[in-house]
């Protein structure tokens, strides 16, 4: 068991970190006895514990009597380096010098922890605050140059791993079901439903420019095959007979999309007023533009689409502003869908501190908003859904991949290549961490001028090859959920097994599952036991009680 002792204002993000961090803990009592105590207050708890790990950046009047001294980093330290990797700080460093270094900063190589053990105990100073990083992550987010680093998660692996060290065993619920190696949910952002709804706007006098002369040009430069070039001119030559209604539209994927996800599903999301402005939220982000459709355009599609298991959710212009915008868009789709678990995702992912909130008040059931329109990653540093400050039932879950991030000739402009050695690094992170791969492919790409169809398809196939549970977002928010009201109710350790109670829900979602971690000397591989998650699991452990102070069993409620 995990004990906490922090200040009061960091309750609330603890409580969703060991959300992330699913393992037996509570906050700190004086009658009980931890495996581990995590303390980030200027006093030391009076308890009997195995491993005392203090985090923070300011000095602490206790720290030269616990044997450390600690030395304030310059603010503009990017982070620390642990095994040669980049874990950002953004909210203040220390060096913490005394006992070992365990991380150093990143560019000075001082140290950022330390620690030392003692008979029967150990203790780590950390210098910089953990629930502070945490709380920066889960609201303003990471910066553009760091999005490719799972921070949080990051942090979670560095937390585990001392405990371990320790000689603690820890028993988790990751966040991956049983029996599968991630979780992966398929989304599209119906910006365009037809091309004959854009004659003579900007948006056809962009198609036909990047149909032409731009495929011209990205053909001789050899960023696009001459086939495709051919492939778009032909849509260029057949537009007049688009427009006209004889030609079939290029851009009307569901039929197409359908086909491709078959065996797995996929949410759209549609915009729900025609004519009605998205304003950005940045005066230098997204210039105004004007939607062309609504709902009342694709409700040939909605029974089809709700008959093959696929799902439609919001696709927000003005609802990330007030509760009253996102009652009034949440109203429009909800006239119109079987859905009763309606989502959202905002237009450009407009956002602001007071978004959360407005979309719970509105009735949404979810929101995957939280990610970047410029390149794919982690702007919370986590893969995971999870709940924003503030906010008591709306899951987030974290946008990491988006076509025009990858493809635009405004954004990163990338060959097939370089895009895949991105998505490829995010895909190795969903196996190591866990999360859900949230993929936006928007519903024109796979036509002309963009053809995104043949990249899309090899992602599918190598998510299918890494043996994903597939998704709707609506299901995926709700698999977390189950996950997040799953409680520890007892863990017992005896000289030849573990067992451990859960109390959890079968919902006809895949089965959470149980892990027992445990290493035989610091720095060794990780020993990992899985189970399905039943009401009582049982883990055959010869040696765990050597491992653990205090009584051989005790029962535990996850807070």
């Amino acid at each position: 068991m995990i004990g906490v002792h922090c200040e009061e204002h960091e309750r609330e993000t603890v409580r969703e970190f060991f959300e992330l961090f699913k393992t037996p803990w509570e906050f700190i009592r004086p009658d009980r006895s931890y495996s581990t105590v995590i303390c980030t207050t200027g006093e030391m708890p009076q308890t009997d514990t195995r491993l005392i790990v203090v985090y923070g950046s300011e000095p602490r009047p206790d720290d030269t009597k616990l044997g450390f001294s600690t030395e304030r980093v310059d603010t503009d330290c990017p982070g620390v380096t642990i095994g040669g990797d980049l874990l950002p700080v953004y909210r203040g460093i220390a060096a913490c010098s005394g006992g070992t270094a365990l991380v150093h900063c990143h560019e000075s190589r001082k140290p950022a922890a330390a620690g030392y053990t003692g008979p029967g105990f150990s203790m780590i100073r950390v210098g910089y605050s953990l629930f502070d990083e945490v709380r920066f992550l889960l609201t303003s987010g990471q910066p553009l140059r760091n999005a490719l680093i799972p921070a949080l998660e990051m942090h979670i692996d560095l937390l585990r791993g001392w405990i371990l060290d320790a000689g603690i065993p820890l028993v988790e619920i990751p966040p991956v079901p049983d029996g599968y190696g991630m979780i992966a949910s398929l989304s599209h952002d119906v910006d365009f439903v037809r091309l004959r709804h854009h004659a003579f706007d900007k948006s056809m006098a962009g198609f036909v420019y990047r149909a032409s002369v731009g495929s011209l040009l990205r053909a001789l430069r050899k960023d696009m095959s001459w086939a495709k070039a051919r492939e778009n001119w032909g849509a260029l030559f057949r537009t007049p007979l688009t427009l006209l209604g004889v030609y079939p539209d290029p851009w009307l994927q569901f039929d197409r999309y359908m086909e491709l996800e078959r065996e797995t599903s996929s949410t759209f999301f549609l915009i729900p007023f025609n004519k009605r402005r998205a304003h950005p939220i940045y005066p230098e982000s997204a210039v105004r533009r004007t939607s062309r459709y609504d709902i009342d355009d694709v409700l040939e599609f909605l029974p089809r689409l709700h008959a093959q298991g696929f799902e439609v959710g919001v696709h927000g212009l003005e609802a990330w502003s007030s509760r009253e915008n996102a009652r009034r868009e949440y109203e429009r789709l909800s006239r119109h869908t079987l859905e009763n678990r309606i989502g959202i995702r905002m237009h450009y992912l407009m956002f602001d501190s007071g978004t959360p909130r407005a979309l719970e008040s509105a009735g949404y059931s979810y929101d995957s908003t939280f990610g970047y329109n410029e390149t794919p990653g982690y702007r919370a540093g986590t893969g995971q859904a999870f709940r924003f400050p503030g906010t008591e039932r709306l899951i987030e879950i974290p946008l990491l991949i988006m076509d025009t991030a990858l493809f635009s000739s405004r954004r990163m402009n990338l060959s097939d290549e370089a895009a895949w050695k991105h998505c490829d690094r995010i895909l190795c992170d969903m196996n190591r961490f866990g999360g859900v791969l949230t993929v936006n492919w928007h519903m024109r790409s796979l036509a002309p001028e963009r053809l995104w169809g043949p990249f899309y398809r090899r992602l599918l196939s190598e998510i299918h090859a890494r043996n994903a549970w597939f998704g709707t977002m609506a299901d995926v928010a709700a698999w977390f959920r189950k996950r997040r009201e799953a409680r520890f109710s007892e863990v017992r350790f005896e000289p030849d097994l573990t067992m451990v109670g859960l109390d959890t829900t079968e919902d006809g979602l895949p089965s959470l599952s149980l892990v027992l971690r445990r290493r035989k000397f610091p720095g060794g591989p990780d020993e990992v036991t899985r189970r399905p998650a039943v009401p009582l699991t049982v883990f055959p452990v010869a040696d765990t009680p050597d491992t653990v102070p205090g009584a051989l069993a005790h029962s535990i409620a996850v807070q």
